[in-house]
């Protein structure tokens, strides 16, 4: 109770700035959307402790430092007790530690939280400490010369709704030889304690802190493959095998990793206590794909193909997807270039695979002239009861009660209501854009006999296999992946085999992916965007649609995809002569386009993942 009410009063506080010795003030916001702004200046009494404090030292080499040789968190609590140094960049008080000693490669994640003067009402108020220590990192060699120096980047959004949220931190890898990362220092600089006007955790601040509150976590690494190219942290969604996997709910599954890539592979890390292990290594030899992708503004993947692993008992592809992906230190290399460090070590042809493809003759759905009156009616009544009923679409997830279906269905059907009638009056009010019937009825005889004479479902599947099988040979090739498609009966499949490798090196299986294409739509409909004219000579086009699926036989895996080609436009007259085969030489030039279309769409589902 007394907690709750300390609380309560220290945001009255820090309203009317008294919190921090009356460091804190609102003031006016200039422009945008805030009425006000909340200002911050460090109490002068903080900036006078570091201006009068006594130098430790002279010498870098003479600075107090504590050993730091083993993973795990540490507390640094840098205050006016603590030593103070002029540094380069402007006197400092600091932390020093002798990091000689800590196996290598090692990751140094330091965070700096909001803290409170001391003797402040913040210091028991934790929501209204308003304090901000901006760090920076020197690692200095056993010479203490100065090899590295890391500053902080821009400040955590987190921290302007929740105190206890880092401001700012610093990640650090430690790759070298202790002789050249011997010493850490951590300190701030001129620049950050007279740095006026900025942004941090909501706050507009009038120079930085000199003293703070900060972590450091220490994490080693067990890792025998140098030298060390990209540390990488991410997620690994270890039960995915493609991107389609990953649903809303994965991330909360996803295992921690840090991606290593060393001198000959690509290591995947995962920590215990502070100490990352191998979990999964992966040869560059392996590696046949890479490719990254983005979920949201922030969440990155990166996406590894590879043939079978050491220790495996067959060379059966695997498939690694890690996302959150961004380097670890800011001048570290970029998820782009450790891309490129992957890539560089594929070769052409690593592993060939066989695309085995059937076309189906199906049942195409044949549609002339556009829907009618009571199918347009109908399309209307159901948009309508689908809006009406949209937010209803929790219910797919199983979030809706017995009650909430039943209004959902009432939703839905009040909107179909709605729709048709509203349809209905369209109709009797607006000249019907379909065509008459009689022409309707004749185009339909016409193309129907067409069908079974040219474009019957037999005659089109047999025109598509021979089209697919027409010179030139096709190949496809992505990256270190080869495919080679050819027309093959289905029923003479044998299951999956292990890899088997060729002369080249490559590796290669009887089949592996099945590709199916069925025809499923044949139409002729007026010209989209063309004026509506005479529904006599008003000009159609010849439609054509073929739905494909292509299945990994190996993971069992289904993509699916549609490609639709359609004819230059013709009159109903010239569709219709008794005399003419423009329908069956018209879809006999769609085949041909159509085969292109299936070939182009089935090496996208191909190379997608």
């Amino acid at each position: 109770m007394w907690r709750t009410l300390l609380r309560g009063l220290g945001y009255w506080l820090l309203a009317i700035g008294v919190v921090a010795c009356g460091s804190t003030e609102v003031k006016p916001a200039d422009g945008g959307v805030h009425l006000f702004e909340l200002h911050a200046r460090v109490p002068d009494e903080l900036t006078a402790a570091l201006a009068r404090a006594p130098e430790c030292c002279t010498l870098l080499a003479n600075l107090p430092y504590q050993d730091l040789a083993h993973e795990g968190q540490l507390t640094v609590n840098i205050g006016v007790d603590a030593p103070a140094f002029t540094f380069e960049n402007g006197k400092s008080f600091f932390a020093a530690y002798r990091i000689a000693g800590m196996s290598r490669p090692a990751r140094i994640e330091l965070s700096s939280f909001r803290s409170a003067g001391p003797g402040s009402l913040a210091q028991v108020i934790p929501e209204a400490q308003q304090l901000v220590f901006e760090p920076t990192l020197l690692v200095l060699d056993e010479q203490f010369q100065v090899r590295q120096r890391v500053n902080a980047g821009a400040p955590l959004k987190g921290c302007e709704t929740q105190w206890a949220a880092p401001v700012f931190t610093l990640p650090l890898t430690l790759a070298e030889q202790p002789s050249e990362a011997a010493y850490l220092v951590v300190m701030t600089t001129r620049d950050s304690l007279q740095r006026v006007g900025r942004e941090v955790c909501g706050v507009r601040r009038h120079g930085m802190s000199p003293i703070g509150r900060l972590k450091a976590q220490v994490e080693t690494l067990q890792f025998t493959d140098p030298p060390l190219q990209a540390l990488l942290p991410g997620r690994w969604h270890a039960d995915a095998q493609e991107v389609d996997d990953i649903g809303l709910l994965s991330h909360m599954t996803a295992e921690p990793a840090l991606l290593v890539l060393g001198g000959t592979s690509l290591q995947v890390l995962e920590g215990r206590k502070g100490r990352y292990t191998p979990r999964v290594t992966i040869p560059y030899s392996a590696i046949v794909r890479v490719a990254s992708g983005q979920w949201g503004p922030r969440e990155r993947y990166l996406f590894v193909s590879t043939l079978g692993l050491p220790g495996e008992a067959h060379a059966t592809a695997r498939h690694f997807i890690f996302d959150a992906v961004d380097p670890l230190a800011p001048a570290g290399p970029s998820l782009e270039q450790a891309m490129a460090l992957l890539a560089a070590n594929i070769t052409p042809d690593r592993v060939t695979e066989t695309v085995a493809w059937r076309v189906l003759p199906g049942e195409p759905v044949l549609e002339v002239g556009g829907p009618g009156t009571p199918e347009r009616i109908g399309q209307a009544a159901f948009t309508g009861g689908a809006f009406a009923a949209l937010p209803c679409g929790l219910c797919q997830i199983g979030a809706c009660t017995p009650e909430v279906l039943a209004s959902c269905a009432a939703l839905f059907t009040m909107g179909a209501v709605i729709g048709g009638l509203t349809a209905g009056l369209q109709e009797s009010l607006a000249r019907s854009p379909g065509l008459p019937d009689a022409t309707r009825q004749q185009l339909w005889a016409s193309i129907d006999l067409q069908r079974r004479a040219g474009v019957g479902k037999d005659r089109m599947a047999q025109c598509l296999s021979a089209e697919l099988v027409r010179p030139p040979k096709v190949v496809w090739r992505d990256q270190g992946r080869t495919a080679f498609p050819v027309m093959r009966d289905f029923a003479t499949l044998a299951p999956g085999t292990p890899a088997q490798t060729g002369a080249a090196g490559s590796a290669s299986r009887e089949v592996d992916y099945t590709a199916e294409a069925t025809v499923t739509r044949i139409s002729l409909l007026p010209e989209s965007g063309a004026p509506k004219g005479d529904a006599e000579t008003r000009r159609l086009r010849l439609g054509l649609d073929v739905e494909i699926h292509l299945t990994d036989r190996h993971s069992g895996k289904r993509r699916s995809t549609t490609v639709s080609w359609s004819s230059p436009p013709h009159s109903p007259v010239e569709w219709t002569a008794a005399d003419s085969a423009l329908v069956s030489n018209t879809a006999a030039q769609g085949c041909q386009e159509l085969a292109r279309l299936i070939v182009n769409a089935g090496e996208k589902a191909w190379a997608r993942r």
